[in-house]
């Protein structure tokens, strides 16, 4: 859907008084055999029901946005009525107005009236269910271009295909509808009337058994103990089904009682902590219990059927390399290109960077569009919890999703991270995926500064320790620059399932629309303490957006002004970086750090836009005498 034709739309929209909302519409799902569409409103979109958006506001709002919504109302001066059957017969009965198709029936505009109330409502004719909305004040109705995809792939249209000007609204048709089709919901006045629990108990006729079986239910349940439901609720539940005309199956009321009961159950033990309780298991059971051979999802990384992390700072490529392992195990190709994977449908959860983003990057990763099994949520504030977890895991078994993957984890909860209590419970809901053989990977960051200053990869994760106990496999990835060249350094912090390797690197290869990870080889941790010094002075420097000294690269590394001038002398002589004068770089104008008394003669450095030459590997043999009579001071040292 071609972005600015929608927002030239909305502003025809406002031209015409009726509020507009950007809307986000993805790919429909279907839930107990019904379609259900999956979309997410502008965040502030509430605030739109009150006033509208200006029509020079509409350019940047849409941005992102690939549908529009109509405010109904006084707001918009319309009031609409919804119908989801376009076969029903009373509808040449409505008063011909501004219509739009929908997938399945019509909308239908009328001028304001501030009389209409909101109704949804679901009738009956014969073994054919519709449902009828009336939408007013604090309402919302998708209006043309919007269209959305289905689970079978085609596209649903909302389409205007009467553009009359607004008639008066009936509030007689709704009537008439309840009157035919629910005579019980109108009462001697001819008004429409909804039952209460009061009501219901006396019972109810056919139609409106099953709702009426799901109140009571409810209602019972949440007045009485768990331990109780047995003995009152189900009892209550039968001498009411007792009253209806006719009454329903007593197996059926029965399975509606079991699936309230277990879904209310799931809601308190994700409240509690609790977790069903099952007797332990003899050592001789355990001995010669029947388990699947180990399997690997991404071999000797992540084993199959387990919760997974992957943890660095900000900005190491932790979402890269999420998205690229996705591509390989929904193709089934290696991991860097060279871990082999088994090849399974993929869902990715992103809810720390918009929509757009996760496109971009999995476009670069891929280099043109392809069909691929991977299905993606990103910022619509999923969080891990009870309902959420079961609409994902009904969705990931529709799907036959076998890898699941959160980035990240601070973003998916509303949980104290640092609670192991309220963590676990988090994990438990996590748990539900691997119980069902999905892998599930979740992306972490590190805290700002080390733990006490220990080097322990594990205890740099941010959180509760439960965070890192829980998960079968562990590994960090962290950002190196060498000879103009990116690296990425993975470390395996944790494997349960078998020996860890030793840490690696891979080459970001980046050409024009496309990057790409390639296996380097084992990665020596064997370097001198010299050198790593030298290695993170150069990352600094070439990271930076101003030239710094050695009095910067001090109180940035720790490491002592003597230790800093010698790395840098090697840098500077094997042209990595260059140096000017403070005083210089004031004349060119140059973003330079402040200090109290700066001198003029203060060396600065910075990196190389376009390198001179070949950088120069390892320690420099000093030619120069007036450089060698610089090996027993500090290099440039005038700060």
């Amino acid at each position: 859907m071609n972005n600015d034709n929608i927002k030239k739309v909305a502003k025809q929209y406002l031209e015409k008084g009726w509020g507009v909302i950007p809307i986000n519409f993805f790919k429909a799902t279907t839930e107990d055999g019904k379609i259900k569409k999956q979309f997410k409103f502008l965040p502030t979109y509430k605030e739109y029901h009150q006033k509208k958006i200006a029509p020079e506001a509409v350019d940047q709002i849409w941005n992102g946005y690939n549908g529009v919504a109509i405010t109904t109302g006084e707001i918009s001066g319309i009031s609409v009525i919804d119908v989801d059957w376009k076969d029903l017969p009373e509808i040449k009965d409505l008063p011909e107005t501004f219509t739009v198709e929908t997938y399945k029936g019509y909308h239908f505009y009328y001028r304001y009236n501030s009389e209409v109330k909101t109704i949804n409502e679901t009738f009956i004719i014969g073994d054919r269910e519709f449902n009828v909305d009336q939408k007013n004040n604090g309402g919302i109705v998708f209006a043309e271009p919007s269209r959305y995809e289905l689970p079978n792939g085609d596209i649903a249209e909302y389409k205007i295909v009467k553009n009359l000007p607004l008639a008066e609204f009936s509030t007689e048709w709704l009537k008439n509808i309840y009157k035919k089709y629910k005579p019980e919901k109108i009462n001697g006045e001819g008004e429409i009337v909804k039952r209460d629990f009061g009501e219901i108990i006396y019972g109810v006729s056919q139609g409106e058994r099953n709702d009426a079986a799901a109140s009571l239910v409810g209602m019972f349940m949440s007045y009485l103990p768990k331990d109780k439901w047995e003995d009152y609720a189900w009892p209550l539940l039968r001498v009411c089904n007792t009253q209806n005309t006719p009454p329903l199956p007593e197996q059926e009321i029965r399975n509606t009682f079991n699936s309230i009961a277990e879904n209310e159950t799931k809601k308190q033990e994700s409240l509690s902590g609790e977790i069903k309780w099952t007797p332990s298991a003899s050592l001789l059971e355990l001995l010669n219990k029947k388990f699947p051979e180990k399997k690997w999802l991404v071999e000797n990384i992540f084993q199959r059927g387990t919760i997974n992390q992957i943890s660095a700072p900000p900005q190491q490529w932790k979402t890269w390399l999420t998205q690229h392992m996705a591509i390989c195990i929904a193709t089934g190709e290696k991991v860097f290109g060279q871990f082999p994977t088994d090849k399974q449908s993929v869902m990715i959860i992103n809810e720390e960077d918009p929509e757009s983003d996760v496109r971009e990057r999995l476009s670069f990763l891929l280099g043109e569009a392809k069909n691929l099994p991977i299905y993606i949520h990103a910022d619509k504030g999923i969080k891990l919890e009870e309902e959420i977890t079961t609409k994902l895991l009904k969705e990931a078994k529709e799907k036959n999703i076998g890898f699941i993957i959160f980035d990240s984890l601070s973003v998916i909860h509303n949980a104290d991270e640092n609670s192991a209590k309220e963590m676990n419970i988090v994990f438990e809901q996590m748990k539900k995926f691997t119980r069902e053989g999905i892998t599930v990977l979740f992306t972490n960051h590190h805290r700002k500064k080390r733990y006490n200053g220990k080097d322990d990869i594990q205890e740099q994760t941010r959180g509760s320790t439960v965070i890192n106990a829980v998960p079968s496999g562990h590994i960090t990835c962290e950002e190196k620059i060498q000879d103009g060249n990116t690296f990425i350094i993975i470390r395996q912090a944790k494997l349960k399932g078998a020996k860890k390797i030793n840490p690696f690197s891979v080459r970001v290869e980046s050409s024009t629309g496309k990057i790409d990870f390639k296996f380097e080889g084992e990665h020596d941790e064997s370097l001198d303490a010299a050198t790593k010094l030298k290695n993170e002075i150069y990352e600094i420097i070439i990271k930076s957006d101003i030239w710094l000294g050695i009095l910067d690269l001090k109180e940035i590394t720790g490491k002592s002004k003597s230790l800093i001038s010698k790395q840098i002398k090697i840098l500077s002589n094997g042209k990595q970086i260059q140096y000017k004068t403070r005083a210089s770089l004031i004349q060119e104008n140059k973003k330079i750090p402040q200090r109290e008394k700066p001198s003029g003669q203060e060396y600065l450095y910075f990196k190389i836009e376009e390198p001179i030459e070949e950088p120069i590997e390892g320690p420099i043999k000093e030619t120069n005498k007036e450089l060698a009579e610089e090996d027993n001071k500090d290099f440039h040292d005038t700060s």
